[in-house]
């Protein structure tokens, strides 16, 4: 009988959100950074989409990014899902940078 061929190793699920902020809550820097990771490029593209700015787009997501680190021990306990909040956060603050644009 043949051996079967060795399988190369599984990676592991990526954490989940809440347990992400939960270790920027208590200040890992590499959960902070991994969080960002797997979120900015969805914000980056509501900001952008509402703004027609890369500079701005881009501020824009800094500021929620901030938020998440700041409120982050209130945020993993919350009953919205933390993608959802930073997204309403995302379009409310580029829709505010937009309306100032204009004024």
């Amino acid at each position: 009988m043949t051996a079967l061929p060795e399988r190369p190793a599984l990676r592991p699920w990526p954490a989940p959100d809440r347990h992400l902020l939960a270790r920027i809550a208590e200040g890992d820097e590499r959960a902070a950074r991994a969080f960002a990771a797997r979120l900015e490029g969805t914000l980056y593209a509501i900001a952008y989409g509402v703004l027609f700015d890369q500079e701005l787009a881009n501020a824009v997501v800094n500021e929620v990014m901030e938020r998440a680190q700041r409120y982050a021990a209130h945020l993993k306990d919350t009953v919205v899902p933390v993608r959802r909040w930073l997204a309403r956060l995302t379009r409310l603050l580029a829709k505010q940078r937009a309306k100032a644009r204009v004024e």
